[in-house]
Parts: structure tokens; sequence; C-alpha cells
């Protein structure tokens, strides 16, 4: 298959995916015992952050596997050291976790950074 022809439909998978996950990620993720979330779902705001996050997590995953479709289809080999962190961003942000998983990350830095300054502080 072209490379072109290759190159289209990834960009219109990707895009049929990225809008499923984008309006469909509450009722991907969520359970029903979460009552807190249902809530906050129901404004407006949190709705439309929920849904672009999710769009734009699942995007950047899609593009990262592009990025490696393409650069295998042009007989180029990345090094593991450069292919395994897009290897697992692009897996991340196809199922759908690389949101969860990049706001979990930050949330946890900054528990760390907030632990290290009390025990700095004492």
């Amino acid at each position: 298959m072209e490379v072109e022809t290759t190159r289209w439909i990834l960009v219109g998978v990707g895009l049929v995916m990225s809008v499923f996950y984008g309006a469909k990620a509450p009722d991907i993720f969520v359970s029903d015992s979460n009552a807190d979330w249902k809530e906050r779902w129901k404004k407006p705001a949190f709705r439309f952050h929920q849904t672009w996050l999710n769009f734009l997590g699942s995007a950047a995953g899609w593009v990262m596997l592009g990025f490696l479709i393409e650069r295998v289809a042009f007989g180029a080999r990345p090094a593991l050291l450069h292919a395994a962190p897009v290897a697992i961003g692009a897996f991340l942000g196809v199922t759908g976790y690389l949101p969860v998983t990049v706001v979990s990350f930050a949330m946890a830095v900054g528990t760390l950074a907030e632990k290290a300054t009390n025990a700095l502080a004492k």
C-alpha cells in the first residue's frame, strides 16, 4: 500500500477514535459508583474540559503511532531508547489512557514536591 494512502487511513481512523474517546470517556472509564464524578460531569466547563482532554490524549497517541509507522515505512530503524517511549505513548493514547496517565503523573510529582518542601522546612 502506498505511504500516502496509509497516512490518510491512519488520519481518518485516528480522528474517528479521538472523537469517540473525547465524547465517550465517562461511559468508558467511570464506574456507576462514582457519584462525585457524575455530579461534576453535569457542569458544562468540566464536561468540555474532559472531552477536550480525552480527545487530545487519543489524538496524541495516534500521532505517535503514525510517527512510528512512517519511520518503519521509510526504512528507518529508530533506536530502542527513542522508539520505546513513543511506542508506550502511542499505546496509552490509542487506548484512551494517556490523559489519566499524564494527569496522575503530574499530581504525583506535585505531591512529592510538597512532601520534599515540608521535609526541608523542618
